[in-house]
């Protein structure tokens, strides 16, 4: 619900608030798989939207390095 709700400050371009709430999503998460990588993009779209692109840079690596567990395969 955090990331979802990080999302949506980021539309409405409350772009502080959104990176807050992405850390807090990603700090309360497990912190692998499919949420991490959403948490530190989001991160990355806050930073490339505040010019910041060596923190932007930061943050899609971040994004790079989350664990995400293969697929059951039967």
């Amino acid at each position: 619900m955090l990331q979802y709700a990080a999302e949506g400050l980021y539309r409405n371009e409350s772009y502080l608030e959104a990176e807050m709430m992405a850390r807090k999503s990603f700090e309360q998460s497990a912190q692998l798989g499919p949420l991490c990588v959403r948490n530190w993009l989001l991160i990355a779209e806050v930073k490339r939207a505040q010019r910041q692109l060596t923190e932007e840079d930061e943050a899609r690596a971040q994004a790079e390095k989350c664990p995400v567990k293969p697929l059951q395969r039967l």
